[in-house]
């Protein structure tokens, strides 16, 4: 069975990650449905289907995610395979389509009943085991919304050319901090990456199985190496990016400066970071754990920069 809604936010267009409300509770569908909250679990894996559930035939799985709830709705927290055909390819045209894509769930129900609802007789969904998640052309739902989309270091940036949405950002942070006189893309970058100190941005926590082995690998490498160099514990690492819209629409809430943060025997670290950039400041926060001030922690960062260079 099929449940199809329209709401979605892109998150990050190199890793190919992906926001979509499937599921808003306490309204009637057009399939005549009511979605209870509790109906779905929290944390859930869940797989992605090629555009209109073409993965239930001959298409590959066009990604993966988990479900994420809030008393409102049920959110996917995915991330399209974009290594493949169908993955690049269905991630594609959903960030092209924007606000006029809709989503599908193909789902178990497990529990229901009959009654009615706002003096209709509807179906209530009280357990459902979801099978995938899947884009298509139209849907089920009601009261859906684009949230947003975001190209962070996308083609153009990887061209050498400046990424609107990007660009859009960064001015926003550099008028923030009352930075002015920008003259080129790499002023730019630099002077919006010194204002990220200054401000205090709500986040949402990333699931590690969103972030590139890659990635995890060379954090976790340099994480290791810092802390035996500077004799601490080697401490957890977590992932986080900024939140967009009410932060009440997130399970955790906090505030993180710039790209990562030390503190409790863990560190944060922005999902969005490239390999080298990850394990660079995957240093940076551990020599805060060891007692470096800012200035200190930065000189350490350079440090190992190098020594990872001349390995």
């Amino acid at each position: 069975m099929n449940k199809q809604l329209t709401n979605l936010e892109v998150k990050n267009a190199v890793k190919g990650e992906v926001q979509a409300v499937f599921s808003t509770f306490n309204q009637i569908d057009h399939d005549k449905d009511v979605t209870v909250p509790g109906a779905f679990t929290a944390g859930a894996p869940v797989r992605i289907s090629a555009y209109g559930h073409a993965s239930h035939s001959v298409a590959l799985p066009a990604g993966k995610g988990r479900i994420r709830t809030t008393p409102r709705e049920a959110i996917l927290d995915g991330r399209f395979f974009l290594d493949t055909t169908t993955g690049r390819d269905t991630f594609i045209t959903v960030k092209e389509m924007g606000d006029l894509q809709e989503w599908s769930y193909g789902y178990v129900p497990v529990k229901f009943s009959f009654g009615e609802f706002a003096g209709e007789k509807v179906r209530f969904l009280e357990q459902v085991n979801v099978v995938e998640v899947s884009p298509v052309l139209q849907g089920a739902g009601v009261n859906t919304r684009t949230l947003s989309a975001k190209c962070d270091r996308c083609e153009a940036s990887v061209a050498g050319q400046v990424c609107p949405e990007e660009l859009a950002e960064l001015r926003q942070i550099r008028d923030a901090v009352e930075l002015r006189g920008v003259k080129n893309r790499l002023e730019l970058r630099t002077l919006a990456l010194e204002a990220r100190k200054h401000l205090e941005r709500p986040y949402s926590e990333v699931a590690p199985d969103l972030i590139p082995a890659a990635i995890r690998s060379a954090a976790a490498a340099a994480r290791g190496a810092a802390a035996a160099d500077l004799g601490i514990a080697p401490p957890s690492i977590r992932w986080f990016e900024p939140a967009r819209g009410k932060a009440a629409d997130f399970t955790h809430e906090k505030n993180i400066n710039g790209l990562g943060v030390a503190g409790s025997g863990e560190i944060w670290l922005r999902s969005s970071m490239g390999t080298r950039e990850a394990a660079s400041v995957a240093a940076h926060e551990v020599a805060h754990l060891a007692g470096f001030d800012e200035d200190r922690a930065s000189m350490y960062e350079i440090k190992q920069n190098l020594e990872r260079m001349s390995a």
